[in-house]
C-alpha cells in the first residue's frame, strides 16, 4: 500500500469527525461535547504535521488559524469544567465559575458556527512521497518520535518545573496521535499508543491543576476568598508532581 493510499480515507475520517464533534458542541457545549472538539481538532491536525502535503495548503492555513480561535474559547470552557471538578466542596467559588463559563458560551458557539464556510478537501494532485511505502514511512516516523519523545523525558526528573513537563506533554500527544494515525498499518502501534495514554493522563493531571488555580485565581480575585481552595490544590499539584518523578 502508498502512502497516498492510506493516509488520504484517514485524513478524510478525521476531518469528518472534527466537524461532527463541532456540530455536536454547537447543539449543546457541555463538557464532553467540547472535549471530543479539541480531541478530534488534536488527531487532525497530528496527521497534517506528519503529513503535510494531504490539504491544499493555503486552504489549511485559513482552517487552521479559524480552528485556533475556536480552540481558544474552548479551553476557557474546559478549563472551567476541570476546575469545577476539581474543586466541587468549595461552593461559593463554584458559582462564580459557573457564571463565568455561561459567559464564555456564547463566543464559543459563534466561533464553532464560522468554521463551516470553510471545510477543508484533500489536494487533487500528491507530490512523489505520496507513492513511498506506507508501513516502511510509519516506521521510520515513528522511530524519529520515539527517539525525541526519550530525550526529553530524560531530561526530567525530581525538581523539574511544570512548564518541562508541559513541553514532554506536548511530544507525547504528538507521539500518541501519530501512533493513532498508522495504528490501521501496525497492530503495535495501537499498543503504544494506549500505554502512552495512560502516562498522558498523569501529565494531562498536572496541567489540569495549574489551570484549576489560574480560573479559581480569576473567579474569585481576593485571595483570602479562595485561601482554601488554593491550599487544596497545592497539595493535588504536590502530588502529581511526585508521581511524575517516578514515571517510567
Amino acid at each position: 500500500m502508498t502512502l497516498g493510499d492510506f493516509a488520504a480515507p484517514e485524513f478524510e475520517r478525521r476531518r469528518d469527525l472534527l466537524e461532527k464533534a463541532l456540530l455536536q458542541a454547537i447543539a449543546a457545549p457541555e463538557v464532553e461535547a467540547v472535549h471530543k472538539v479539541r480531541t478530534s481538532w488534536r488527531r487532525l491536525e497530528a496527521a497534517v504535521k506528519l503529513l503535510p502535503w494531504l490539504p491544499p495548503k493555503r486552504r489549511w492555513e485559513d482552517f487552521r488559524l479559524r480552528m485556533k480561535s475556536v480552540m481558544q474559547s474552548s479551553a476557557e470552557l474546559r478549563d472551567r469544567d476541570n476546575a469545577l471538578i476539581r474543586l466541587k466542596g468549595f461552593e461559593p467559588l463554584c458559582l462564580a465559575m459557573e457564571g463565568q463559563r455561561r459567559l464564555w458560551e456564547p463566543e464559543f458557539h459563534r466561533r464553532a458556527e464560522a468554521m463551516f464556510p470553510y471545510s477543508l478537501a484533500l489536494r487533487k494532485r500528491f507530490p512523489s512521497e505520496a507513492l513511498h511505502d506506507a508501513t516502511a514511512t510509519a516506521k521510520r516516523i515513528i522511530d524519529d518520535l520515539e527517539i525525541k519523545t526519550a530525550a526529553e523525558r530524560s531530561r526530567l526528573g525530581p525538581g523539574s518545573r511544570t512548564e518541562e513537563w508541559h513541553r514532554f506533554r506536548i511530544l507525547t500527544k504528538r507521539e500518541r496521535y501519530s501512533l493513532e494515525f498508522f495504528s490501521g498499518i501496525n497492530d503495535q502501534y495501537a499498543n503504544r499508543a494506549e500505554f502512552i495514554k495512560g502516562r498522558q493522563d498523569i501529565l494531562g493531571a498536572v496541567e489540569d491543576v495549574v489551570a484549576a488555580e489560574r480560573v479559581a485565581r480569576a473567579a474569585a480575585p481576593a485571595k483570602r476568598l479562595i485561601r482554601e481552595a488554593l491550599e487544596f490544590l497545592a497539595v493535588e499539584l504536590r502530588q502529581k508532581l511526585e508521581a511524575l518523578d517516578v514515571m517510567a
